[in-house]
């Protein structure tokens, strides 16, 4: 892929991203408090379309000679599930 493409991509994907979640928590809170216990699903849900920014934004990183390739791809998408791997073995110990 182009790396205008996936930029364009990218910045439209946190756009929307931040546009979302400004919306949601602010519509979910009462006298300026977010009761984490009731929203629990959903903020974790918001970590994760933020997580998936935090790895868009690698990939683009990472791409050379102007193109994302697969191997871009697929190295910051291993590093990523290795991160998550030793954080899940982390907290099972």
């Amino acid at each position: 892929m182009n790396h205008k493409k996936f930029s364009r991509f990218e910045n439209f994907y946190f756009i929307a991203v931040f546009t979302i979640a400004f919306t949601y928590l602010y519509s979910v809170q009462e006298n300026g408090v977010i009761d984490v216990g009731e929203q629990i699903y959903q903020l974790l849900f918001l970590g994760f379309l933020f997580f998936i920014g935090l790895i868009l934004t690698t990939i683009k990183y990472s791409a050379k000679e102007g193109k994302v390739n697969k191997k871009a791809v697929f190295i910051t998408v291993i590093f990523f599930l290795i991160c998550i791997l030793v954080r899940v073995l982390l907290s099972v110990v």
